[in-house]
């Protein structure tokens, strides 16, 4: 198998199956519609899923997925070190790099999804071989929105990012206020352009038309911190005390799974609380268009690709005012509370199920394709690769 010239390196900072599906599925589309890409998909891998098959079988593996050629490698996850995971996992993907470079050539353009991890490596390629590289940031802690955002940067992050940012030949950002954060760092006025996360309308078709007893609620986030499901089983458990009809299926898993569902007995919703673990593409899509209001706690979000598949879908949305909410959820579209407030978001939720019958899901759609849709999507894009692939 070899890419059609000329060809663009993808290189993510994560990629399924550790996350980072969007990442596949634009690429797949923007595949679709001639651009030719290599992937390079180095996954950090946890020390807890260690097999000597695996360790033992140090070269990249070349494997066709649907349109996308990617070069497969593990990087084993050394604990309690982001440092040295940053450096390994850098050196482990210019290896990549290299070995794709001798099988398939140069390419013409280099493309980062976020800075942080991929955009040293895409700074020593570009520096090497004279390549131009793109960084897209998708990381909710460029978006300086809130306290939580700005501790997630370091000062390690910001010796190496200054570089990054202030070299590449193109910036996007899923947020606008992703922007500031990244001119603050970078130490110069850059170009930047704003790309939101891509939804594919085909696949999230129109909510359908169903009963509103029983009612669901409905979130989709893996299983960790900043998504704030604490804050969110809180805030269902008051609106279930008063209502018997609501119900909150969450679709994810991680690292907090278990205590999250030791929370939900805690709070007696236990009953009320669907735990749906990880589903595919298709079937998020199905669950989406079988409920009735998006909700999401989340105390960092870049732009959030759950809330625009569902926005897509037609479903209102409850949301706490991240950048990925804040100006992208109008009052016609959702409620907005700011994170880690309990009562708020249960006042919304409660609020928003007395008043769902006001909320258009065909306008609610048709201005969430417009924004999110695939077309606007791989415009943008097109536009900006052909700068390089002419």
């Amino acid at each position: 198998m070899k890419p059609a010239k000329p060809y663009i390196l993808l290189i993510p900072s994560w990629y399924p199956p550790a996350g980072g599906g969007f990442f596949e599925e634009q690429a797949g589309m923007l595949a679709r519609q001639g651009t030719s890409f290599v992937v390079l998909a180095n996954e950090l891998r946890s020390l807890k899923k260690f097999s000597f098959k695996d360790f033992f079988h140090s070269s990249p593996r070349v494997v066709q997925e649907g349109p996308l050629i990617v070069i497969r490698k593990i990087t084993w996850k050394i604990p309690y070190s982001e440092w040295l995971n940053f450096v390994v996992w850098t050196k482990v993907t210019l290896s990549m790099a290299r070995f794709c470079i001798k099988r398939f050539g140069l390419p013409s353009l280099i493309h980062a999804h976020s800075a942080h991890w991929a955009g040293e490596a895409s700074f020593r390629l570009a520096k090497k071989y004279a390549i131009p590289y793109m960084i897209t940031e998708h990381r909710g802690r460029f978006t300086a929105f809130n306290p939580y955002a700005g501790k997630c940067i370091k000062k390690w992050h910001k010796r190496y990012l200054k570089k990054v940012f202030r070299s590449a030949a193109s910036l996007a950002v899923v947020s606008p206020r992703q922007a500031d954060t990244i001119r603050l760092i970078a130490g110069k006025e850059c170009m930047i352009e704003w790309i939101p996360n891509m939804v594919d309308e085909q696949l999230f078709l129109p909510r359908q038309d169903i009963p509103l007893h029983p009612f669901f609620f409905v979130s989709v986030s893996v299983h960790e911190w900043h998504k704030g499901l604490d804050i969110l089983l809180h805030a269902f458990a008051r609106v279930a005390k008063e209502t018997d009809n609501v119900y909150l299926r969450l679709i994810g898993e991680g690292v907090l799974t278990l205590s999250l569902k030791q929370m939900a007995t805690a709070l007696g919703i236990d009953s009320k609380v669907i735990f749906l673990g990880k589903k595919r593409r298709e079937e998020v899509a199905a669950i989406l268009a079988r409920s009735h209001v998006y909700v999401s706690a989340s105390r960092i979000e870049g732009n959030s690709v759950s809330i625009n598949e569902a926005l897509v879908t037609g479903l209102p949305v409850v949301s706490t005012l991240t950048a990925s909410s804040a100006g992208e959820i109008p009052s016609w579209a959702g409620k907005l509370s700011p994170p880690d407030d309990v009562d708020l978001l249960a006042r919304n939720m409660r609020e928003i199920y007395l008043s769902y019958t006001v909320y258009s899901s065909q306008q609610i759609r048709k201005a969430a394709i417009a924004r999110y849709g695939t077309k606007v999507f791989t415009k943008k894009y097109l536009q900006i690769y052909n700068r390089y692939l002419c």
